[in-house]
């Protein structure tokens, strides 16, 4: 799940600072209770002999003899709190989240609480443009569509109706294998990059890495990156075949060049062949693909479950 360093090293942090702050509350509670209720002191220091002296025992091979018992120790110690007004666990229910104790790990994999910390920052590393991180599943309205049946029977509405269920099916159903990734085209101003980001949000809380580049940004970016101007974005270049969502906004807006026709098949070959799921979305016709790009690139694409977008400029509708 963690594709990006700074990513990791935050939350890595995150949990460090989270168990400082325990540390720093179950000293400050011991202190307070030692000097209210001086008989929990002499439990504890009871309770701690006892547990040396087992040690000390086990390592040199003889048997130990406890000289209190321990769990007669432990509930007169609930008993005292208790009876000061205090709940019997007030020393030590000082986590966060009491299943890890703030480490982010049970039993060495992640805790319920470290995932979702991941995916609370998980987009915030997505490249998503700031004014698209709000996108919505639930926002994309169906009321901006016409509703006028063509000759066919359909209107714009029903056939966007039909891709947004169709989006969410994707959602649902992102860790199966046979979900193709998705192509979106039609006209500009139609949805197709808010719906992109959408469920770009929702497969990111999810738990699931999400990278988001319009064609000109990725494309110029590997290419810098190849020909070793931007060394300190190797690991995200890297990521871009391994993130477990790609979306590539906009394709066609990019320089078309043979180096940058032949990494963007690279990328879609690549992921393809290692099952990583992808959204391409192009004010494009499946015919104006095929002319600007290769057959290869075309062939890939058509591998993609190829949705198109009608009806009219939402943008000039809400303005």
């Amino acid at each position: 799940m963690i594709y990006n360093d700074e990513l990791e090293n935050k939350i890595k942090d995150l949990f460090e600072e989270k168990q400082a702050n325990a540390r720093f509350l179950i000293s400050a509670r011991r202190e307070k209770i030692y000097t209210e209720i001086p008989e929990i002191k002499e439990i504890d220091d009871a309770i701690s002999r006892e547990g040396i002296n087992l040690s000390l025992s086990a390592l040199k091979g003889q048997e130990y003899v406890p000289v209190a018992d321990m769990n007669e120790l432990a509930e007169k110690k609930e008993e005292l709190l208790e009876k000061h007004g205090y709940s019997k666990n007030y020393m030590k229910d000082v986590y966060e989240c009491g299943v890890c104790k703030d480490t982010g790990f049970v039993n060495g994999r992640m805790c319920d609480c470290a995932k979702k910390e991941m995916q609370k920052n998980m987009l915030e590393y997505s490249n998503i443009a700031p004014s698209l991180l709000k996108a919505r599943i639930e926002d994309f309205s169906l009321d901006y569509y016409p509703d006028t049946a063509d000759e066919n029977g359909y209107s714009p509405r029903d056939r966007m109706g039909y891709i947004l269920a169709k989006a969410k099916e994707f959602i649902n159903d992102f860790e199966k294998e046979d979900v193709k990734s998705l192509f979106f085209f039609g006209n500009t101003g139609l949805g197709k990059t808010f719906l992109s980001a959408a469920i770009a949000k929702e497969v990111a809380d999810k738990g699931h890495s999400v990278l988001y580049f319009s064609a000109k940004q990725l494309l110029s970016m590997m290419t810098d990156y190849d020909f070793g101007r931007i060394p300190e974005k190797k690991q995200l270049c890297e990521s871009v075949f391994t993130t477990d969502l790609l979306i590539i906004d906009d394709l066609g807006s990019e320089q078309q060049t043979a180096y940058s026709i032949s990494t963007l098949f690279d990328i879609i070959n690549s992921r393809l062949l290692n099952g990583k799921k992808m959204i391409i979305n192009t004010n494009l016709s499946p015919r104006d693909l095929h002319t600007l790009y290769s057959d290869r690139i075309y062939s890939r694409i058509n591998e993609f479950f190829t949705l198109k977008f009608i009806g009219d400029d939402i943008r000039i509708l809400k303005h």
